[in-house]
């Protein structure tokens, strides 16, 4: 019976991508655009906890609707509801457990209908996305403003008599949108091309590519369109500072100046590798995201302080390379369910 149960819990783990959940600060971030390092660690808790919920709902849902797809891939044989480890019913179950436990814990815990609904809508949002990514072109922008929903419920949950947001934080809800949508349409689209393509789904890297001599060539319009949402992402980070509405810093600029570049650089070649190479493209899209999980605590650095900072950016690899570990023996290397 023991058996039984480890082996259940190690596919709901595996479908949940429990190794990607260490990068689940959206939330707490949010929060700390309103208070600072003045926020409760029961708060911190609480929407770390509530962040986790719902990208595990993200990647079990996904599977789901995905299931009729993902089969007919070999390359996405060791995902669970593929090699039948489980079953649709359980990943539906699952789901709808994950959708509706979070939203009424939240409710009860925060006693707010805003943050409740901000919740909600993130939900919401990231199930659309789910339901029509392979299906609906342009569908990744769910995917995007669920994570500014997400991170707005942050906001809202340590607001307290405030009924309103900052501009501060409205401006982060926007870089927070940006950088989502950038990883999902450059990192996700462009790693699963191949794979789209000839399951007949629509995505935006399909629609902009196209098959010569057995490989697969990405248009140009699709690079720029990655390239203006960086763009987008750095001007209004840098604006915060032209504006007056965060104080400058000489050497905070500085640091922002060298992830840019970084940034940047790890864009061009992530667009420059060649599709076929795969695990490349995995490996540049798991840099880039550790570059913008950085970015907006080393933009609230005077805030929040460099303990904070720490557990932002070195927290979420070594829960990474710890679940990694205990379920593919593997440390920084990537998932084979991805």
């Amino acid at each position: 019976m023991a058996n039984t149960f480890q082996k259940h819990l190690r596919n709901f783990l595996i479908t949940a991508r429990i190794e990607l959940a260490g990068f689940s600060f959206v939330a707490v971030i949010g929060a700390m655009t309103v208070c600072g390092t003045a926020i409760s660690l029961p708060d911190v808790f609480m929407l770390f906890l509530f962040n986790v919920l719902l990208v595990i709902f993200g990647f079990v849902h996904n599977d789901y609707e995905d299931y009729e797809i993902d089969k007919r891939l070999p390359e996405l044989s060791n995902r669970p509801l593929v090699n039948g480890s489980v079953s649709t019913k359980t990943a539906f179950y699952w789901s709808l457990l994950l959708f509706i436990l979070p939203v009424l814990l939240a409710h009860i815990y925060y006693g707010s209908l805003q943050t409740t609904l901000l919740l909600l809508a993130a939900f919401i949002l990231a199930a659309t996305y789910n339901k029509f990514s392979k299906s609906m072109l342009g569908a990744d922008i769910f995917y995007g403003i669920s994570s500014g929903a997400l991170f707005l419920f942050g906001s809202s949950a340590v607001l307290k008599d405030q009924d309103h947001f900052s501009t501060f934080t409205l401006m982060m809800t926007g870089v927070m949108v940006l950088e989502h949508l950038f990883f999902n349409i450059a990192s996700g689209q462009l790693k699963d091309v191949r794979f789209d393509r000839e399951a007949g789904v629509k995505t935006l890297a399909v629609a902009m590519s196209h098959v010569e001599n057995g490989g697969t060539c990405i248009h140009l319009p699709f690079k720029i369109l990655c390239l203006v949402i960086k763009i987008l992402t750095y001007s209004i980070i840098f604006s915060l500072f032209i504006f007056s509405i965060l104080p400058v810093y000489t050497w905070q600029i500085i640091v922002l100046g060298i992830f840019t570049c970084g940034s940047f650089y790890l864009t061009m070649a992530l667009l420059k590798t060649p599709i076929e190479q795969r695990d490349k493209i995995l490996e540049y899209s798991r840099k880039q995201e550790m570059f913008s999980k950085s970015l907006t605590p080393i933009v609230l650095l005077p805030q929040i302080g460099i303990i904070w900072l720490l557990i932002f950016t070195v927290g979420p690899v070594i829960w990474f390379s710890f679940f990694n570990f205990i379920l593919n023996r593997e440390f920084l290397g990537n998932p084979k369910t991805f």
